[in-house]
């Protein structure tokens, strides 16, 4: 329709299908002479304009009819105002008022109507003659008759009695990762989602309600399609998954029994459907950091070193007495060379295609899928490449008998480069290049470039590693819709290389094979009944037993003949540095008990018990039962609140139980003997000494947690959210306590010791606008958590030299206390605690006149007091934005964790000449009294790791935002597909923090590059 015309009327068609307008009988707009085209032009903008005012889309032809209609709640009878009547097949509707009614024209009758308000089931009416209509819509997921995955089951919102947050596969696929625990940040309270390294292809750190054990994983179990497995969610493509639900309370996960302690995640991946149905998606997008730390430029550096040489008393004046040529050489050119711009100047690149093809027909579901995802880090010689295969089948064999598959396949090689701390901390008089332009090996003072090792061909560190999961089930209803059994068998293979090589003077090169496989059988036995139609049973009885077995291959040489075979020919080093096997293997088998009761709708009963028997313990202490009890009280449903209309939901719940962790390497009951050289006349004898003590003894870590929450819907299901309190109390720690040097023992495995969490969680989502075309919502979390140690060794004391304390965090920082820098008029009290003006100050916490160990306090914790996260959605017509933005407080550096790029505090922050490069700060001269930055010394800083300690790491970032347009209906059947749609994003444009380092989140993981920024564009496709 916009074919032929002139520039401003063509700009006036393109707005219109822009906005998803249509215009029927487009020859009305095609007038040849000049009043037309105007009394045209104006229609048309009417038409926008009257749809922007009204929320209604009306056709360009006459209408001659009108249906008219009354919208009701199905509970309440109450009239519903704002619910959507689009007319199908158009994008023409109306909305009702706040007496639920509405009004529209149409053509003719004999047509459907489209009736949606969100938190009710949508509805088809079919119109055949006039007449007002009485429309009632039934509420639907958001009411609380939602099912959610809780492990072995699904069950109803409206009847869970533990504590269970639910995450849609809208809320991670709107945000494009590659990465499942990227997706899972800032998205659930009490879920804290923290960096290990901004590396491709690493997995992050996941914490549930805190950290419970020093020595035991601490990482939530996870949960795929039903079958508990280890490793990461870097093996879960997003793409792949349904919805992902987390239990956190004793109720939720002591179905999981010893491996439940932490939280577990459940993921649920795509099953096929209706039809067939086949999506494409696909994003590319670059990345660069703005971030840089801000060290020191030439000048700066040499009048460094200068003061540091007058505070010393050692500087003539003459430059030549302290600088070399090479370094005087750049001094008066003023070269300074910009480290971090060489290696953080490059753009990195992202891109990920996704294809799936999902049906079912005659009795047969499938989902396949395969994804491509390449990551090419902004740091050469950094990158991560995966593909990923996903099978899902499911076939009714018979009307009691169902059989089914899900399977996975994933294979990636990963690139890793060291040295950015070297980059970042490195002279700036250095000079990286050789005259013709290569890159040097060593530097003007003999020192090992790092740009050297950053090379590929230089450093090659190469992972490869390839996974197959699978599931074989079988599921038979004995009696229909009452009894269910069910087995399954689930492999899982894991084939692991990793190989480096390093050019060096001799070059060196080390290779390490693995193999790991898992065999899970489960049989599950669930009953379900009904009876004198207010009680309701449900038992489910499980039998499960895994055996895992790991083989590890390592071999290291040096000094290699043939270098451009890598580490492929280690059998021809001239030395052999490192060379070693082994074999981890273990069994758990586990018997589990689970009964729901409810009564009326209104009161709720679940009771769990689990037994598990683990070899890793010592024997007599294999097997641990873990019980639960958990209730809840449906408000909402008592004869007092039917007549009420303002909460559609309230319930109120406890719950109290107990769950083991036996998340310890195997053979640790037994004695170890460590290897060790010892010289004897000329040559090294390798033998073995004493290490771990064995412990005949050692037992389950028991958690045991209590948890009262509070679950609401209110105002017609647009503000629903819920509210948990909880604690959780972990025993028989284990521990490694130190042996006396006379026992001939390093130290032993007890268990010994309690630690506490606490904390409350909140969260809610709201629709806080909502019209036929235009609809404006928020999810928000807060959570914080109160980490605590109650005892250590049973007789109440603390440990300082691992840094525990009792009443303090596990994770809390030890050290002592900077009071600013020693001045010049306190020269004399300076000397008396043994330092002099310039040096750092310390309190003195004993008031002894001077600082030693026992001066040292606590420094806060490296756990953040409080995290929140909150995403806003807008869409209108046909675009759609949101923004996802997080913040972490509270939370402090501690020592060599507070990493700049892995360049730590102990570096930049130093103050010593010889050591490199140091932060470009206003340091302390007599002439420049700082009492914030000491004085520059030509020897080693006393306390010089001061600096690593206690400093603020809270953070408040944008991590997302995303705009996109999905093409109207109209248009869709003219290019193909059922849906299409394209969208912009940008990853971490904005953190505000007062940390001094690249990222504050990053720093606790000793993250080997900086966060940085993704500018991408993406297409999803649906035919």
């Amino acid at each position: 329709m916009c074919m032929g015309k002139k520039l401003d009327k063509l700009m006036i068609c393109i707005l219109v299908l822009a906005t998803g307008l249509v215009v029927e009988n487009a020859d009305a707009f095609q007038q040849q002479n000049t009043e037309a085209n105007i009394s045209a032009e104006i229609g048309m903008l009417t038409l926008i304009s009257n749809t922007a005012l009204q929320n209604v889309v009306t056709s360009a032809d006459e209408q001659n009819e009108t249906i008219t209609g009354r919208v009701t709640d199905s509970r309440t009878g109450e009239p519903l105002p704002g619910v959507n009547i689009i007319l199908q097949g158009t994008t023409t509707g109306t909305s009702t008022n706040v007496e639920g009614e509405f009004s529209l024209n149409v053509e003719h009758l004999d047509v459907t109507l489209i009736v949606s308000y969100i938190g009710y089931e949508q509805k088809l009416i079919e119109v055949a003659k006039r007449g007002n209509l009485e429309i009632i819509l039934v509420s639907s997921v958001i009411a609380g008759d939602e099912l959610v995955v809780v492990g072995y089951g699904a069950q109803q919102r409206s009847d869970l009695t533990g504590s269970i947050s639910s995450i849609s596969r809208r809320e991670f696929t709107e945000v494009p990762v590659y990465s499942m625990d990227n997706a899972l940040q800032g998205r659930a309270a009490g879920v804290n989602v923290s960096a290990d390294s901004y590396r491709p292809g690493e997995s992050s750190t996941i914490r549930i309600r805190g950290t419970r054990s020093f020595v035991a994983n601490n990482d939530p179990l996870l949960v795929l399609d039903g079958v508990p497995m280890d490793g990461g969610l870097i093996d879960i493509n997003p793409r792949d998954v349904q919805s992902v639900e987390i239990l956190k309370d004793a109720s939720a996960t002591a179905i999981y029994g010893s491996r439940g302690a932490n939280g577990v995640i459940l993921v649920t991946t795509q099953r096929g459907t209706d039809g067939i149905t086949v999506d494409y998606s696909s994003y590319v997008g670059i990345q660069s950091t703005r971030d840089r730390i801000n060290v020191m430029d030439t000048a700066t550096f040499a009048e460094f070193i200068r003061d540091a040489h007058r505070i010393a008393g050692s500087y003539t004046g003459n430059d030549a007495d302290i600088f070399a040529d090479w370094e005087l050489d750049a001094i008066q050119n003023n070269r300074t060379t910009d480290w971090q711009d060489l290696v953080l100047g490059d753009r990195g690149m992202q891109q990920n295609h996704s294809l799936s093809i999902r049906g079912a027909s005659g009795g047969t579901s499938y989902a396949l899928s395969g994804t491509m995802d390449d990551h090419e880090a902004i740091v050469t010689n950094n990158d991560f490449r995966r593909y990923s295969f996903r099978l899902n089948l499911d076939q009714d064999v018979s009307s009691w008998l169902k059989v089914g598959l899900s399977s996975s396949l994933n294979n990636s090689v990963q690139h890793q480069s060291g040295g950015l701390n070297r980059v970042v901390s490195n002279f700036p008089m250095s000079t990286p290049f050789n005259s013709d332009g290569n890159v040097r090996m060593f530097d003007e003072r003999g020192d090992r470039n790092p740009m050297f090792n950053m090379q590929r061909e230089n450093n090659l560190d190469r992972r490869s590693r390839t996974r197959l999961i699978g599931t074989l089930y079988a599921e038979a209803a004995i009696i229909p819709e009452r009894l269910r059994f069910r087995a399954s068998f689930s492999p899982d293979f894991t084939f692991r290389e990793e190989g480096f090589y390093r050019r060096d003077l001799p070059s060196e090169a080390g290779i390490l094979d693995s193999r790991e496989n898992s065999n899970l059988f489960e049989a599950q036995l669930d009953f379900q009944e009904e009876f004198l139609g207010v009680h309701r049973l449900g038992v489910t009885s499980l039998y499960s037993i895994q055996n895992y077995d790991q083989t590890l291959t390592r071999l290291e040489g040096s000094d290699l003949p043939y270098e451009n075979q890598l580490f492929y020919n280690l059998g021809s080093a001239s030395t052999v540095d490192e060379r070693s096997t082994r074999l981890s293997e273990w069994t758990l088998e586990s018997f589990m008990l689970r009964a729901n009761y409810v009564y009326d709708s209104r009161y709720l009963l679940t009771l769990t018990g689990r037994v598990d028997g683990s070899s890793r313990l010592a024997e007599g202490n294999e097997y641990g039962i873990f019980p639960s009890l958990a209730v809840a009280w449906n408000i909402t449903n008592e004869s007092f609140m039917r007549d009420q209309s303002l909460f559609s939901d309230l319930r109120l719940r406890f719950s109290f139980g107990e769950v083991g962790n036996t998340g310890i390497q195997p053979f640790q009951t037994q004695g170890a003997l460590n290897p060790l050289e010892v010289a004897f006349d000329d040559a090294n004898i390798r033998t073995f000494e004493f290490g771990d003590i064995a412990n005949p003894d050692l037992k389950w870590e028991r958690t045991r947690t209590m948890d009262l929450g509070l679950d609401f819907s209110f105002l017609e299901n647009r503000i629903e959210g819920s509210v948990d309190a909880y604690q959780s109390n972990t025993r028989d720690l284990l521990l490694f306590r130190q042996l006396p040097a006379t026992s001939g023992y390093s130290s032993t495995l007890e268990n010994i010791g309690e630690v506490r969490n606490r904390g409350i969680e909140f969260n809610i989502s709201s629709v806080n606008v909502q019209t036929p075309e235009f609809v404006w919502s928020v999810d928000m979390n807060f959570s914080t958590n109160r980490n605590e140690i109650i005892d250590l060794y049973g007789d109440g004391r603390d440990d300082p030299g691992s840094g525990w304390f009792i009443g303090e965090s596990m994770n809390a920082n030890y050290y002592w206390d900077r009071k600013g820098v020693w001045q010049l008029d306190e020269e004399e009290l300076a000397a008396s605690y043994g330092f002099e003006p310039g040096e750092i100050r310390f309190r003195d916490v004993t008031g002894d006149g001077r600082i030693g160990g026992d001066d040292r306090v606590i420094l806060g914790s490296t756990d953040p007091k409080w995290t929140a996260g909150m995403t806003n959605r807008v869409s209108y017509r046909n675009f759609d934005f949101s923004v996802f933005v997080y913040t972490a407080q509270g939370a402090k550096s501690s020592g060599e964790d507070a990493h700049i790029a892995s360049a730590t505090f102990d570096g930049l922050l130093s103050f010593r000449t010889q050591h490199g490069n140091n932060l470009d700060v206003p340091y302390w001269t007599p002439e420049n009294p700082s009492n914030e930055w000491p004085r520059p010394q030509m020897g080693a800083q006393q306390f010089r790791g001061a600096f690593a300690y206690g400093m603020d790491m809270s953070y408040f970032r944008i991590r997302n935002i995303t705009m996109g347009y999905s093409v109207p209906d109209r248009l869709l059947s003219r290019i193909g597909t059922r849906s299409a749609r394209i969208y912009a994003s940008v990853q971490n444009p904005l953190t505000v923090t007062n940390f001094i380092g690249f990222d504050p989140e990053g720093a606790t993981g000793r993250a080997q590059m900086p966060n940085y920024q993704t500018y991408l564009m993406g297409i999803e496709l649906s035919f």
